[in-house]
């Protein structure tokens, strides 16, 4: 999935096909999630510890996401799936390469 004006990520739903999450009573593996935040993991340095405040860290918006090069390998993304009770999505991170639509990203 390319990050463009035409096709935007932050939002969308993808399928969740990794193995971080695919234990437990939350079992994800195989189900519809949403995009809602890109952790952009991958700009962190050894010597960076103090990174989450930093305004590319989180990043919630497709045009800023656009702007920093896209989705990277190392990157995490907060994804939400629906509480059955009600109906608000709950809330996790996982690899970013753990959904279907960056499954490519595993070759870089």
């Amino acid at each position: 999935m390319t990050n463009n004006e035409a096709n935007p990520l932050i939002g969308t739903y993808t399928t969740y096909v990794g193995g971080e999450l695919s234990e437990g009573p939350g079992r994800l593996t195989g189900k519809q999630v949403r995009i809602h935040t890109i952790v952009r993991t991958s700009m962190i340095t050894e010597e960076d510890q103090d990174f989450s405040g930093h305004p590319d860290f989180w990043i919630t918006d497709d045009a800023h996401l656009r702007k920093l090069g896209g989705v990277h390998p190392r990157d995490r993304v907060e994804i939400g799936f629906p509480n059955p009770k009600t109906g608000r999505d709950v809330l996790c991170d996982a690899p970013v390469t753990d959904l279907a639509c960056f499954r490519h990203l595993l070759a870089e």
